[in-house]
């Protein structure tokens, strides 16, 4: 009997379905659930964004906007570089979300964006149809990268380069150069106007190697400053300079001063607009009869050589090489350390000072008083230092006298007095006053 009665309830809800008994007719469109679809997961349909736009908003960032026409969970937006695609997922955003802002966009690509609504449908989840197509097209013109770059070594000092300019809105073209061949880092060399194609790269020692690219730049001035874009870069191409045909011609000059007692300070200078070439520097303490080659310390020019005896002349002569030979030495530069001054006394009376040395120089020419100033606080905080010259005496002079004033809080005050020569000066002999 149970069995029956199952089968009969069966049977029983079979008959009171809507239509079934030839009155009422059965609805396509409707759920076959009795509509409950709706009530427990959502419409049975979502329905697609529409009115899809893309502005430009700023350099490097697109607003997308639409309008919502569904019931649904979120958005999904997909970008493409075409309005044709591929599209590929971008991101997905809230329910009733209408605009969406893509930044860090390259300003040289068109985008597209197209957006479908996220939901359930009899509690499946689902995606309406896409919106429309909205684009927008890339800011700046791409910029197509220079070829066939050549570098030829036309002398020892010059490569000059050419290149094929392949892009018509570039506004200049960058030159990168490296010193440690096609691997070495690539520097800023020089920067060639819109169209050119060539460039010589001068003042290079001889046998050397030098590598090279070219690119094409584009420059746009807006409100925030000017935004450089860059085309890729050529193929790098290497030269040599040949080695030199003759020696160098004899142009350099070095003087000479003392930087106290016993040290001299050099200057080498070339006195030519060509590259100047490597030298040797050389000095002699007997007028010239030898000459030692030495090795002082220093760089760019400025060199210092010690000890050296006071009272001595010492002369310097420099000789520039290259692989064709040494050049003729350069006339010399010669100097006399003068003897430092030896203080006898240094007296403060009635708050004037009065200042007592020995001339112990046989070529000084002349005497300088300096005087250095030092002020703080009672902690010796912040303290600094600074001198001055006060006074040129001729030679031979031995004292000097000054009024001081009286001592100042917090304060040093000390007068020393070196031997004047050539421009430099002799160790120096002191007295602190207070």
């Amino acid at each position: 009997m149970r069995q029956l009665w199952i089968v009969a309830l069966t049977v029983g809800a079979a008959l009171l379905l809507p239509g079934c008994d030839g009155r009422q007719p059965v609805e396509p469109s409707r759920p076959m659930d009795g509509g409950l679809s709706a009530a427990k997961g959502g419409p049975s349909a979502l329905t697609a964004p529409s009115g899809a736009t893309a502005a430009d908003d700023g350099w490097n960032q697109a607003v997308v906007r639409w309008q919502d026409n569904s019931n649904e969970t979120g958005f999904e937006l997909q970008r493409g570089t075409t309005e044709s695609g591929p599209f590929v997922v971008l991101t997905n955003v809230a329910a009733n979300t209408v605009v969406f802002s893509d930044s860090g966009l390259d300003v040289h690509t068109p985008y597209c964006y197209r957006i479908r609504a996220v939901g359930l449908v009899r509690n499946k989840p689902s995606y309406s149809a896409f919106s429309n197509i909205a684009c927008v097209p890339a800011k700046v013109a791409p910029t197509i990268a220079p070829s066939q770059l050549t570098a030829v070594a036309v002398s020892e000092t010059r490569i000059d380069l050419t290149w094929q300019d392949n892009s018509s809105n570039e506004t200049s073209f960058e030159i990168t150069h490296s010193w440690n061949g096609e691997t070495g880092t690539f520097f800023h060399l020089a920067t060639a106007s819109p169209n050119a194609v060539a460039y010589s790269h001068q003042g290079l020692q001889a046998v050397s190697r030098h590598c090279y690219q070219v690119r094409a730049l584009q420059a746009f001035t807006s409100s925030n400053g000017t935004v450089f874009f860059y085309s890729a870069p050529t193929a790098t191409v290497c030269a040599t300079t040949p080695p030199p045909s003759a020696p160098p011609p004899a142009a350099y000059v070095v003087t000479a001063r003392p930087i106290g007692s016993t040290m001299v300070g050099l200057v080498v200078t070339w006195t030519l607009a060509s590259p100047a070439p490597l030298f040797r520097i050389y000095r002699s303490t007997n007028g010239g009869a030898l000459w030692e080659l030495i090795s002082p310390p220093g760089s760019d020019g400025s060199y210092l050589n010690e000890p050296e005896l006071s009272e001595q002349q010492v002369c310097y002569r420099i000789v520039g090489y290259n692989a064709a030979g040494d050049a003729a030495p350069s006339a010399p530069g010669c100097t006399t350390p003068p003897a430092a001054p030896t203080l006898v006394s240094g007296v403060v009376r009635a708050d004037t000072l009065e200042l007592i040395w020995s001339d112990n120089s046989a070529v000084e020419e002349g005497y300088e008083v300096w005087v250095m100033y030092g002020q703080g606080d009672e902690y010796h905080s912040g303290w600094w230092d600074y001198e001055w010259l006060v006074t040129v005496l001729p030679p031979n002079s031995t004292s000097y006298r000054e009024w001081v004033g009286p001592p100042v809080p917090y304060t040093s005050l000390t007068y020393y007095v070196v031997a004047r020569k050539n421009g430099g000066r002799s160790d120096s002999a002191g007295f602190v006053v207070w």
